[in-house]
């Protein structure tokens, strides 16, 4: 009977060893934040798309066009709807 008491003892031991074992390895904090080398790589072309676009320079003379001047607006003004409850999770009817 002992020996049955110490073996279950042993595998209990071993197995919460081994289950905590793994646990901290799946959700160690290295494995949550990427790498420094990543961040700059990234940091460091989203600097140069920046500089990109701010380099665009947009021609405006198209605003200045007789054939941009005839063109018309055919878009639907929208009428304004009534709007709900104060509170919607308040009962129906209060």
């Amino acid at each position: 009977m002992k020996k049955i008491i110490t073996i279950i003892i042993i595998i209990l031991i071993l197995g919460s060893l081994a289950f905590f074992g793994f646990k901290s390895d799946v959700f160690s904090e290295s494995a949550l934040v990427p790498e420094v080398g990543l961040n700059n790589l990234i940091g460091s072309e989203l600097l140069v798309l920046l500089l990109q676009i701010k380099s665009i320079d947009l021609d405006t003379m198209i605003f200045d066009d007789p054939a941009f001047m005839r063109l018309k607006d055919f878009g639907t003004e929208l009428e304004l709807q009534p709007i709900g409850k104060d509170n919607p999770f308040s009962t129906i009817g209060q």
